[in-house]
């Protein structure tokens, strides 16, 4: 018998390796913004926590699609790292599309209304990866 078709340790093995990719996303978008998460979190920023949360719930809709019809780790943390690389490039690129407005600066100021549009951006692009790999 394969280890791997056991229900049992297929769900750690994939809910372990969910949490790290995960985690992994977290730290690349923490790296390429001008804020803490930390800091941000301990100072109850509300708008951070749903900004981490959309970037999380994205990472784990493609690595859903990725368990559904790849069925390996490594492409999940493929598909993974092209979905975190698009949620953070489409961050960013808002401030190019909207001049005059600062989403770092809304977020920064706890602005939840800009942190729900960034949480809706980020439901897309896990959407869209997860459709491109089914």
């Amino acid at each position: 018998m394969n280890i791997w078709q056991v229900p049992e340790i297929a769900t750690v093995y994939w809910a372990v390796a969910g949490f790290a990719l995960g985690w992994l996303g977290l730290i690349a978008f923490d790296l390429t913004t001008p804020y803490n998460l930390r800091d941000e979190l301990k100072e109850k920023n509300p708008a951070i926590g749903i900004v981490m949360a959309g970037l999380m719930f994205s990472i784990g809709l493609i690595i859903h699609s990725s368990m559904l019809y790849t069925d390996t780790l490594i492409n999940a943390a493929k598909y993974a790292g092209i979905g975190i690389t698009l949620n953070i490039v489409f961050y960013h690129m808002i401030n190019l599309i909207t001049p005059g407005w600062n989403l770092h600066k809304a977020i920064d100021d706890h602005n939840q209304g800009a942190a729900w549009f960034v949480f809706g951006l980020f439901v897309l692009v896990g959407y869209v990866v997860s459709g491109a790999i089914s």
